[in-house]
């Protein structure tokens, strides 16, 4: 609802991006490039949690490191929201820069868990 979180703007309105996978990449650390954009925890009583609205999950290749946009990526993106996880297994083909992983609504902290 607010902006796109990225390495280039890595919070906004409270979410943020906490683990950047070109960094892993850069460090030579041996792990799989992996990213993590969060909210703090809330919860019913909360006054201060995600902006309710539509929110878009997309992955995005960069040509930063060798051949990456020549080669097919398999990637896995998990989307926990409110207790409930949902896994996407994909594939980006080569040429291709980005792939919209799938698309939630948020209406706020609940009560229940689902």
């Amino acid at each position: 609802p607010y902006g796109e979180i990225s390495a280039e703007n890595p919070e906004v309105a409270g979410g943020r991006l906490d683990i950047d996978g070109n960094h892993c990449l850069e460090m030579n650390t041996g792990m799989k490039p992996i990213e993590n954009i969060y909210w703090p925890k809330v919860d019913s009583t909360s006054n201060y949690h995600p902006p309710i609205g539509e929110y878009s999950v997309y992955v995005k290749a960069y040509s930063k490191h060798s051949n990456s946009m020549e080669q097919e990526a398999n990637l896995t993106a998990v989307v926990s929201v409110q207790g409930k996880k949902d896994i996407y297994h994909l594939r980006l083909l080569p040429g291709k820069t980005e792939m919209k992983v799938g698309s939630f609504q948020y209406s706020g902290p609940s009560a229940t868990r689902p």
